[in-house]
């Protein structure tokens, strides 16, 4: 594995992580329930406590509330790592609808 993608003995803190979701695959009433789901904070919070590196191209499947004990299944992947490899409670995320 290169040094680039070798990120088992990263110490590097990554100062924000941009990742994207399709919105597409959710019918559209349901689209801001997700969107409201994944750019809230105590699910960012979990989201990076449960992941403490992160590369571009990486995916995380994960599940969001939409409301009424629904959840829904969300595809996260990674499009932008700024800083290094590694994720604290400092790290920025952003998330973003695709397509």
């Amino acid at each position: 594995m290169s040094e680039a993608t070798d990120t088992a003995g990263a110490t590097g803190i990554a100062t924000s992580v941009r990742l994207t979701y399709d919105e597409g695959e959710y019918p559209e009433d349901v689209r801001g329930w997700v969107h409201e789901g994944v750019t809230d904070e105590t699910f960012l919070a979990s989201f990076r406590r449960r992941h403490d590196t992160m590369a571009e191209g990486e995916i995380f499947d994960e599940f969001v509330s939409c409301g009424c004990g629904s959840p829904r299944d969300v595809t996260l992947r990674v499009v932008a790592v700024d800083g290094g490899p590694r994720v604290d409670e400092g790290t920025e995320l952003v998330v973003e609808p695709t397509g």
